[in-house]
């Protein structure tokens, strides 16, 4: 995790294959410069706040070019990744066309329908991009945990800015201009000076602002004073 720009999704493109890279980069021992794009792409799945919809069927955007994949299976990614429903009342169920880049379809919708495409057959190392990044909250929060149910046995490598959910990961990589500024479990970065502690303190302050805003009177305005980071409080 890390600032905008830091270079989280850089880091990204370089493990699917997408940018070339100066030094080394392994995994699992092996130099990634060495292995084939097909090879890195079957061991690595993407799933991005923009992950592509082809102007296509359901079940080819679910197979995206698989061979010998089963109606039943693709049914069963879609239920896993919670669209199964939304598919069947659609005209032509499986074989509905999306459109151009999945415009008949809603953010979630094409969200959910790019999960299914990782849930057909979870990778090894799944690389999450802010997915839920310009989803509603209750979307958001729904998908987040489609992706933990359905790659239970896969790593995740989970890229991101805020701290929701921060705690329920084995370990942070902060990453600031490109480089590592801490590496360590959540506990140990949260009494450690820098980015990651800073930006957990100013998350606390702003949940507990909006709790204290939620909780006045009908008619109480509140405006946000951001030079002072103080809030004015007037009755309406």
């Amino acid at each position: 995790m890390g600032p905008s720009g830091a270079g989280k999704s850089t880091l990204a493109a370089v493990l699917m294959g997408f940018l070339g890279y100066e030094g080394s980069v392994r995994l699992n021992g092996v130099e990634l410069a060495e292995a084939s794009g097909d090879g890195i792409r079957e061991r690595i799945g993407m799933l991005s706040q923009r992950s592509h919809v082809f102007g296509t069927t359901i079940a080819e955007n679910v197979m995206l070019g698989r061979q010998g994949v089963t109606d039943a299976e693709i049914w069963r990614a879609l239920a896993a990744a919670q669209l199964d429903e939304s598919v069947r009342h659609m005209p032509g169920g499986l074989d509905a066309e999306v459109g151009p880049l999945g415009m008949t379809l809603s953010g979630g919708e094409s969200q959910r329908l790019a999960l299914a495409r990782i849930l057909l057959d979870p990778p090894p190392l799944l690389i999450l991009d802010e997915p839920t990044e310009h989803l509603d909250a209750a979307t958001a929060q729904a998908i987040e945990g489609t992706i933990r149910r359905g790659t239970s046995d896969s790593t995740r490598l989970t890229i991101t800015h805020r701290l929701r959910g921060i705690g329920a990961v084995d370990r942070v990589v902060v990453l600031r201009d490109g480089c590592i500024e801490a590496d360590g479990p959540c506990r140990e970065l949260e009494s450690a000076k820098g980015w990651f502690a800073g930006q957990l303190r100013l998350e606390r302050d702003e949940s507990e602002m909006a709790s204290l805003i939620a909780s006045l009177p009908v008619g109480v305005a509140v405006s946000r004073m951001h030079t002072s980071g103080t809030a004015a409080f007037r009755q309406g």
